[in-house]
């Protein structure tokens, strides 16, 4: 997979696969419930097409923004469309943070085309255990936002640059042109998900099952 700088410094893509090549990997899951994947030393690219019109895809994965990978495939089983792209380094995955107007990976194009309604899973750094809903599906967007205080979870003060509402950003490329865009915080992450034997956000707790649940009750 390969990569190259802009003279601003963010990370475009070069092609790292065909749109053929797409093609055939997103063909290959209709028949398979399992995940496919590419990967290289640097990224991981998980995905599986489902039965259903939403899609819960998490594009800073991984070591990126750590714990957004499990919640997005917690969310996205059993039926649910998911694209999960992970940084896999030891160190320094940050330079894998595309932003999410400018995210253009083939395979997630690709995926994208076959979904009603995308919803984002995305980290921030928070100092409470909060999350915020963004995105341009205002009616499930505040349908998300009473499931979550229902559930005793804490939705964080407004922020500008956190608010998913930019028709390019990629929660709003779905068929219906409006999304979701999830923000949990690092605080929160760090409650609802315990370290790995590798120090990875990977040990679901009871706080997990519960965002996910409420989210899943969210989406019907």
């Amino acid at each position: 997979m390969k990569y190259t700088n802009t003279l601003l410094g963010s990370l475009l893509f070069t092609h790292p696969m065909s749109s053929e090549g797409a093609d055939r990997a997103i063909n290959r899951s209709k028949e398979n419930p399992k995940l496919c994947c590419q990967a290289n030393d640097n990224v991981r690219i998980r995905y599986r097409l489902g039965g259903s019109p939403v899609g819960i895809f998490a594009i800073h994965g991984g070591r990126i923004e750590p714990g957004t990978s499990k919640v997005a495939l917690a969310l996205a089983h059993p039926n649910h469309t998911v694209y999960v792209f992970e940084g896999i380094r030891a160190s320094h995955n940050r330079i894998f943070h595309i932003p999410s107007t400018r995210f253009h990976e083939p395979i997630a194009m690709k995926m994208i085309r076959h979904c009603d309604t995308i919803i984002t899973v995305h980290g921030y750094r928070g100092e409470e255990e909060s999350v915020l809903v963004g995105g341009r599906d205002l009616a499930l967007r505040e349908k998300f936002r009473r499931a979550l205080k229902h559930a005793g979870f804490i939705i964080g003060k407004d922020n500008e640059g956190l608010r998913g509402e930019n028709p390019d950003n990629i929660c709003n490329k779905g068929r219906h042109g409006k999304g979701i865009q999830l923000e949990l915080s690092w605080k929160l992450r760090r409650s609802m998900l315990r370290d790995n034997a590798q120090g990875i956000l990977q040990e679901p707790t009871s706080l997990f099952h519960a965002f996910v649940d409420a989210i899943k009750s969210a989406i019907g």
